[in-house]
């Protein structure tokens, strides 16, 4: 269960970024309108899902780290939870529960973005299709 709370921060934040900066934007503009968030540039939509991303992953990597040192150790999900967090903690303290977090979010934040960017320009080209 703990897996689903990297979604659940990741795309309600990237709804809320995208609608801040097409706040913020609106206001530079000195718009009267309702801003929308179709009216965000493509360095903003990869901007804000990149945010999203970096956030959701830190937040939620020691849930991956726990996970991995239990599967690496053969424990089950209710046996070894209390072993696993107590081994990494004794190894390296709370960076011990960050342990690859660079290299991870190198990895997924690139990913994300692209994933998001291309989403959002995909609809807006069919919502204007239709």
């Amino acid at each position: 269960m703990a897996g689903i709370a990297h979604v659940a921060i990741q795309f309600p934040l990237y709804e809320y970024a995208k609608q801040a900066v097409a706040i913020h934007k609106a206001q530079q503009q000195g718009s009267s309108e309702l801003p929308r968030a179709d009216s965000l540039s493509v360095w903003e939509l990869v901007a804000t899902s990149a945010f999203a991303k970096v956030v959701a992953s830190t937040a939620t990597y020691p849930h991956e780290v726990i996970r991995s040192y239990m599967h690496l150790s053969g424990s089950g999900p209710l046996s070894g939870l209390r072993e696993a967090v107590t081994a990494v903690w004794r190894e390296d303290g709370l960076r011990g529960f960050y342990r690859g977090c660079g290299a991870n979010l190198l990895r997924t934040t690139p990913a994300a973005a692209c994933t998001f960017t291309t989403f959002e320009l995909v609809s807006r080209a069919l919502r204007d299709a239709l």
